[in-house]
């Protein structure tokens, strides 16, 4: 163990950013925190959640960072400000699951409703929604390529999705 750092309640969520200088976690205290990576000093603490946050993803091109839960929203920050820069809406239920792609310019993200969401930014708009699953979307994750997304669920199922046609290709 290099360093060690603790905060009030569970901590459901974890992401370094790509260049390795932050890392945030999220958790049952509603708040978002930001910690330098080196030294595990506390950066920023980002409130603006009503509950629980039950996820957390850094963009791969800067500072900007997602994070979701219960209220079925997704809040980008910038963790160099601590500016909450955009709130997303549309979900039908909590969010759970949330990655960039590696360009910073579409968002993922899956919930308990069984979808999985697609969203352009900086324009917050969704361009697709992906159904499949029988019950609530725990995790998103995307193939280095950049062309598939994978999702698991609590209904025991693994699903891939390719971008390039938005069709399921095993279960």
């Amino acid at each position: 163990e290099l360093l060690s750092q603790s905060q009030s309640g569970a901590i459901f969520g974890i992401d370094y950013s790509q260049d390795g200088k932050w890392l945030a976690t999220v958790g049952t205290d509603k708040v978002v925190r930001v910690w330098d990576a080196d030294s595990l000093d506390e950066r920023q603490a980002l409130h603006g959640h009503s509950g629980p946050i039950y996820n957390v993803a850094f963009a791969g091109n800067g500072p900007l960072l997602a994070t979701v839960g219960w209220g079925k929203s997704i809040h980008l920050w910038n963790v160099e400000t601590g500016a909450e820069v955009q709130v997303l809406s549309g979900s039908q239920s909590d969010v759970w699951g949330v990655a960039f792609c590696q360009d910073g310019n579409h968002l993922i993200a899956s919930g308990q409703d069984g979808s999985t969401r697609i969203w352009e930014l900086p324009a917050g708009r969704q361009i697709a929604q992906l159904g499949g699953h029988e019950s609530s979307v725990h995790n998103v994750s995307l193939d280095p390529q950049q062309q598939r997304i994978a999702t698991s669920g609590r209904d025991g199922n693994i699903r891939i999705w390719d971008l390039r046609e938005l069709n399921a290709d095993s279960t």
